[in-house]
């Protein structure tokens, strides 16, 4: 049976006839790459406002199976480009979160859904998929200013105050961390604020890159965001109050080519700014493609010289073969032909002649019909008093009438048989008279 995971739209989790635009073969075979391009053309009843993320899971589905971006259907991808965000998410600590005799907390490090300028949106699907991005993070008090990230990116020693050890996707969807604090002076900074009830003062802010793609959700403008790329912090600031706080810097800083930030740069930039490092790796792929190129063809020639040799030695056998089968299908057919003649009572001139007429015989085809016509005409010469090509006789004048007149009985008679055969009339009268005058 299907459930709601099976659908990329669901309106309504608790009633099934809400679901729509099925993603799933069936409940045993899952997700597949010939449903999902069903998917791709059921989204006429799909409300505009949740078409985009509808979209954006039916994607999403393509890449875990391992499609790549190019090879995804057009009627399922947005008609602006991904770009790269570095953005900036804030979640205010809980009290319960934080365990002062272990030193240890757990933050929300992002949810799913509208950010709370609604600058972006992250689809839950990204999130459960992604999230591991963010384990092994140092976490720092308070994010670097924009001169110390130029001039220490790597941050100081001093300001690392835990370390991220499980990042997990909780029930609501949201990406939580388990953090040890690590310096003895912000555990007792953390224990003074859960006392005065103030840890809630206390907010936990990541910064993330991330790759997204303008479009419109249920009425805003936002930047969807379908992958996650890279964690950088997951730093302790002041919360700023309820409703948290929001970053988002795009690849162009100021239009400052010095402030690029390696993870946003994109090829256009790349090449006006350092076209010398373009240069340098697309000579690399080049002679890579080459050795790759060079490597493929040997490989495929070592099959073909393979694949030929396998097909001489199977014609070889075929051959061997056949003659074989040919051999034995003679075999049998003569020892049936010589059976059929043996057994036919006829006399014995009669049956060398037979014999003689079948001897290179593949088959017993027109072997019963020749005893038969022989049959006959033996008989008919019996009855007029002469027997030929059983003894050495000569007839006397006074039989050559009544030869004749056999010879035409029998003339008859062949032509009645040929014509019962399917002969045409022709061909019919010419075999009789060849018959008689052969026999």
């Amino acid at each position: 049976m299907l459930d709601k995971e099976h659908f990329a739209y669901v309106p309504d989790p608790a009633a099934p006839d809400t679901w729509q635009v099925q993603i799933a073969e069936s409940a045993e075979r899952g997700v597949t790459r010939k449903q999902l391009a069903k998917a791709g053309h059921a989204l006429s009843d799909v409300p505009p406002e949740h078409l985009a993320e509808v979209k954006a899971r039916i994607r999403a589905e393509y890449r875990s199976l391992g499609i790549l971006d190019k090879n995804i259907p057009q009627s399922v991808k947005e008609t602006e480009p991904m770009s790269r965000v570095l953005g900036q998410e804030v979640f205010a600590l809980e009290e319960a979160e934080f365990n002062a005799d272990k030193g240890e907390v757990t933050v929300t490090v992002i949810k799913p859904g509208f950010n709370t300028s609604g600058a972006r949106f992250y689809p839950r699907e990204t999130l459960a998929r992604d999230y591991k991005i963010f384990e092994g993070n140092k976490m720092f008090a308070d994010h670097p200013t924009a001169r110390e990230e130029r001039e220490q990116p790597e941050r100081s020693v001093r300001s690392w105050v835990g370390q991220i050890r499980r990042v997990f996707v909780a029930e609501d969807g949201s990406v939580k961390a388990r953090a040890d604090i690590v310096q003895p002076w912000f555990q007792s900074h953390l224990a003074a604020l859960k006392e005065k009830n103030l840890l809630g003062e206390m907010g936990v802010s990541i910064v993330a890159v991330g790759e997204g793609v303008k479009t419109k959700m249920e009425g805003k403008t936002t930047t969807l965001i379908e992958r996650l790329v890279k964690g950088r912090s997951v730093d302790f600031v002041t919360y700023p109050g309820a409703g948290g706080q929001v970053d988002c810097f795009e690849s162009d800083r100021d239009g400052d080519p010095m402030t690029y930030d390696v993870d946003l740069i994109d090829a256009a930039v790349l090449r006006s700014t350092r076209p010398d490092l373009i240069e340098i790796i697309e000579g690399e792929l080049a002679g890579q493609t080459s050795a790759e190129e060079r490597t493929h063809m040997d490989e495929m020639e070592v099959k073909l010289a393979e694949l030929k040799e396998a097909n001489e030695t199977l014609a070889s056998q075929n051959v061997e073969l056949t003659t074989k089968v040919a051999a034995q299908e003679a075999t049998v057919a003569k020892a049936e032909v010589d059976k059929l003649i043996a057994d036919a009572d006829v006399p014995a001139a009669t049956k060398a002649r037979l014999t003689a007429q079948f001897s290179e015989a593949t088959s017993v085809d027109g072997v019963a019909e020749a005893i038969e016509a022989a049959t006959i005409e033996i008989a008919a010469l019996r009855e007029a008093g002469v027997v030929k090509g059983v003894g050495d006789t000569t007839p006397t004048p006074e039989s050559r009438e009544t030869e004749t007149a056999t010879k035409d009985a029998l003339r008859e008679s062949r032509y009645e048989t040929y014509r019962a055969q399917g002969k045409d009339e022709s061909t019919a009268k010419r075999m009789a008279a060849a018959f008689v005058e052969g026999r």
